[in-house]
């Protein structure tokens, strides 16, 4: 279910998404790679997205290696360092995204503002 876009609402995951800060008309949000979970994120529609996932040598596995956003059509295989993801979501909502296995899962919250 989570590489065809369903999301699953966790009963906490609210208080911890990250919240894209706008600069010069993009938003820009930096999220760290875990070994086990991704972080939720908010961005603001029609809005390109700047996203740096920070990742260590040692938090990368084989399952989260890689990040699937099937809403924008993003596969990126993630190495140690920053790794950027950039796309213009154009609809509000809520949209999954996970890992290339489909086992670690998490959200991005697109708002109108």
């Amino acid at each position: 279910m989570s590489l065809s876009g369903f999301v699953l609402h966790s009963i906490n995951a609210e208080s911890n998404d990250n919240v894209a800060e706008i600069v010069d008309g993009v938003q820009t949000i930096t999220t760290t790679l875990s070994s086990d979970r991704y972080q939720p994120i908010i961005v603001q529609k029609d809005i390109p997205v700047h996203w740096i996932i920070k990742a260590q040598a040692e938090d990368i596995n084989g399952c989260n290696n890689e990040i699937v956003i099937p809403e924008y059509n993003v596969e990126k295989k993630l190495n140690a360092g920053d790794n950027i993801i950039e796309f213009i979501p154009h609809e509000s909502g809520t949209f999954a995204y996970s890992c290339w296995m489909g086992m670690i899962k998490s959200k991005i919250t697109v708002v109108n503002e």
